[in-house]
């Protein structure tokens, strides 16, 4: 949010994107791992210590990766799973066998296996739809306040099912679409040679189409001159003339040599008509 502000004022800075991204260490990737050790995984010793390690260093490599390649990764995917993300799959997960009074002991390997899927999947290069496509300033359709307004009134049945169900949906949507595009013969790598938003590349489209078009027309107008330059050179214009062209024998050659044959030896040219 403290980025968004930055962004709409025009204040941000490098040193505030770096206190971003340490504000996000702490609150994706700190915060959950612990929480998720103390809530079962310490139950499971070494183990559930390591799951925690790993989940933590794979948001932090996660949030220095992102800052690094924010200029080359297509702006409408994130490259791995975001850790706001990773964050709310650790964090439903509890909330959700909170609010349903399950067994912990039962929940530990779960427990266990979703925090590794969680920070392992932060790392890869799998493609997840970011939603920056999504212009705001736009105006919004009918049809999309209501289904906003369904999608809360869906959530409000029982918050903790819904919104885990949602975030599993995200967390494994990367996945899928990577596999789709492989299927498809694309490329599953985000990243991008244009830096240029979303928006701005749609802009920089539309601006190529007019040119083309400005061009074409221009051709078209130039088209009629190019034919009557093309008259007046068969009329008796030069023309450039190539070595092939040059040694290519044209009707008026061959039409002199009969003549000049027919000068040096008359009779021997009428015979061989």
């Amino acid at each position: 949010p403290e980025m968004m502000v930055a962004r709409m004022t025009n204040t941000q800075s490098s040193c505030g994107e770096q206190m971003d991204s340490l504000s996000d260490m702490v609150s994706f990737g700190a915060a959950p791992g612990l929480v998720a050790y103390v809530w079962v995984l310490k139950d499971i010793g070494r183990w559930g210590w390591i799951a925690a390690f790993v989940y933590c260093a794979c948001a932090a490599l996660r949030l220095a990766r992102f800052n690094v390649n924010t200029g080359v990764v297509d702006k409408r995917y994130f490259q791995g799973l975001p850790s706001p993300a990773a964050a709310a799959l650790v964090a439903g997960f509890i909330w959700l066998a909170t609010e349903l009074e399950l067994d912990r002991a039962v929940l530990v390997w779960p427990m266990f296996a979703l925090t590794l899927y969680a920070g392992l999947t932060m790392v890869t290069n799998v493609p997840f739809y970011s939603f920056k496509d999504l212009s705001l300033k736009k105006s919004v359709p009918f049809a999309a306040i209501v289904l906003v307004a369904l999608g809360i009134a869906v959530i409000n049945i029982h918050p903790p099912t819904v919104l885990f169900g949602l975030f599993v949906i995200y967390g494994l949507s990367g996945y899928a679409m990577y596999f789709w595009r492989k299927s498809k013969g694309r490329p599953t790598s985000v990243i991008s040679t244009s830096t240029d938003e979303p928006d701005e590349r749609e802009d920089v489209v539309e601006e190529r189409i007019a040119v083309h078009r400005r061009v074409d027309a221009d051709g078209q107008r130039d088209r009629p001159r190019e034919d009557d330059r093309r008259d007046r050179d068969h009329d008796g214009q030069q023309q450039p003339v190539t070595d092939d062209v040059r040694d290519r024998p044209t009707p008026l050659h061959r039409h002199a040599e009969v003549a000049l044959q027919h000068q040096r030896h008359p009779l021997h040219v009428l015979d061989g008509d």
